[in-house]
């Protein structure tokens, strides 16, 4: 009578064992698959990387021939990866809140415009003439 419940204790001691390896080795396939995944976000990150760096070089040689240069068209640098680039003067754009009249009605085209934007920014609430408080 004493060889029955040790056939039944080797057989659940084998049961958790089993149970036991099961889960951690789920454990591993998860940490596994989420290295994966952060692996493959920094290669994209670091193609993105080297491309804005293909595409400023591309734009700092075409302007350094052509300084009029001020855009490169879509260029397809391999592998999905297209290039296009604007250059921007932030000098040529006008800041609404700072700008004078004449250079509102200059830049805007219209004097009931530039007048509507000056009343705007103005601190009363009294309505100028073609102004827009």
């Amino acid at each position: 009578m004493t060889t029955a419940p040790r056939r039944g204790f080797a057989l659940l001691t084998v049961l958790w064992l089993v149970a036991l390896l099961g889960g951690v080795t789920s454990g591993i396939l998860v940490l596994v698959r989420r290295e994966e995944r952060i692996s493959a976000n920094r290669g994209a990150l670091m193609r993105v990387q080297w491309a804005e760096s293909a595409c400023l070089a591309i734009l700092q040689a075409r302007y350094s021939g052509y300084p009029d240069v001020r855009r490169v068209d879509s260029m397809d640098l391999g592998r999905g990866v297209w290039c296009r680039a604007t250059v921007t003067d932030l000098a040529a754009r006008v800041n609404l809140n700072l700008a004078s009249g004449a250079i509102l009605r200059a830049v805007l085209g219209s004097d009931s415009l530039a007048a509507a934007v000056m009343d705007w920014r103005d601190a009363d609430s009294i309505a100028e003439a073609q102004g827009a408080e």
